[in-house]
């Protein structure tokens, strides 16, 4: 488990990272764009089609971050109701429906969009198949953080069970 949490940490900070990294260029793209409309009379088609590609990446990127910060929506009402074990058991239960979600849906429904997608973004010579590819990509972030989190449920289950019987047959 300490080398899965260890992973957890490095992949945390790669999606720090890819996520300042892209706001980053979407700012200064901004700035380029509206300095180029504003000084030099040009369009900013090119800057446009490559902000809205971005913006694609951050979106899918950042949502992932989220779910790697827990900050995710959950339903609140379970966390009130079940204790322990059965907190435990919800969680990972979830967690495997979201590994069953992301590798049928996310992972090869976004392998196949992209592979699929042929034309390039408004024409402006960006394939659409690098937008596309977002999916898939961020769609394997969302497996490790599944699979962690999954893990993190199934140990606290697994030591929840064992202290729970090991105070039984100690008393």
């Amino acid at each position: 488990m300490q080398g899965l949490i260890a992973a957890k940490k490095r992949v945390d900070k790669v999606m720090e990272w890819l996520c300042v990294a892209i706001l980053g260029v979407m700012a200064a793209l901004l700035v380029c764009q509206t300095a180029a409309q504003q000084f030099f009379g040009g369009s900013g088609a090119h800057a446009e089609a490559v902000f809205q590609s971005l913006f694609v990446w951050m979106v899918m990127h950042g949502s992932v971050y989220v779910l790697s910060l827990k900050e995710r929506l959950d339903v609140s009402v379970l966390k009130v109701r079940l204790k322990n074990a059965a907190l435990l058991a919800a969680e990972a239960l979830t967690g495997v429906c979201l590994l069953l979600f992301v590798c049928v849906v996310v992972i090869y429904g976004g392998y196949v969009l992209a592979v699929q997608a042929a034309s390039d973004s408004a024409g402006l010579g960006i394939p659409a198949a690098v937008v596309c590819s977002a999916i898939p990509i961020s769609g394997g972030f969302t497996l490790f953080y599944a699979v962690y989190y999954t893990a993190l449920a199934v140990d606290g289950f697994k030591k929840t069970k064992s202290n729970g019987q090991s105070a039984e047959h100690a008393g």
